[in-house]
């Protein structure tokens, strides 16, 4: 893959992937 792309799929798993498991969870 792509080390930038995968910088930022990184970046959006950290910032996001709890959001998304509260909103699941919601």
């Amino acid at each position: 893959m792509i080390p930038g792309l995968w910088g930022v799929t990184a970046v959006s798993r950290t910032a996001f992937g709890p959001q998304f498991r509260t909103a699941a969870l919601g």
